[in-house]
């Protein structure tokens, strides 16, 4: 199983608790990362996770091939002939007859041409799972705050109170408490229905940008 960073190998590592398995990592020094090394290949361990160098591991016997989230940027070696970690595991899961899992919180456009190639098949979650994992996101300031708040009328915007209140919800309805605000800035950008071309510098030909606003 290869995932973008050591933070990532830490949390599955924990996860897979007194489950007998191996975290190759680039940190690791020639030494330990050999002993790994032998350990996978001479299949006393089946269970390899690591970051990139990971996905290099001589697994004995491979049986299925994981890749996180393999739109980060971490994945794509920055050397010739510059392999992405999902095209290794790729051919790897091919030539030795396994299975390929790839898993993100998004769908890739690679991830997207396996599946619509038929190489691959998709792993949906329902509407009611992905539902009771995300996050609840309550906009501030809208009409029915407004409408409960005959101060928060007269001086808009009201954002902090507002998004207190929702942080203050968040944190006791959830097991685990935690919440993460977000305020926008106390100007507003204005807005056409019917834009015309962009405005351009004549020096460079770039966009040109508006100022800062209040």
């Amino acid at each position: 199983m290869v995932v973008p960073d050591g933070k990532d190998v830490a949390l599955v590592t924990a996860a897979l608790g007194e489950t007998p398995h191996v975290a190759i990592t680039a940190d690791l020094g020639p030494a330990e990362r050999y002993r790994r090394w032998l350990k996978a290949l001479r299949g006393e361990i089946g269970i390899v996770v690591g970051n990139r160098p990971a996905a290099y591991a001589p697994v004995a016997r491979l049986g299925l091939a994981v890749i996180w989230d393999d739109g980060d940027d971490l994945h794509a070696e920055r050397h010739a002939p510059y392999p992405h970690t999902r095209e290794v595991l790729g051919l790897r899961a091919h030539q030795a007859g396994a299975g390929l899992l790839v898993g993100g919180y998004a769908r890739t456009a690679e991830a997207t041409a396996l599946v619509e190639t038929g190489w691959a098949a998709p792993l949906v979650p329902d509407r009611a799972a992905v539902r009771a994992r995300a996050p609840r996101v309550r906009p501030a300031g809208d009409d029915a705050e407004l409408a409960r708040d005959q101060a928060a009328r007269a001086a808009r915007p009201a954002q902090p109170r507002v998004a207190g209140a929702a942080g203050g919800a968040g944190a006791r309805s959830c097991a685990r408490p935690g919440a993460a605000q977000g305020l926008p800035a106390r100007a507003c950008v204005p807005s056409l229905p019917r834009p015309r071309p962009l405005l351009r510098a004549r020096r460079c030909a770039r966009p040109r940008r508006q100022g800062r606003l209040g």
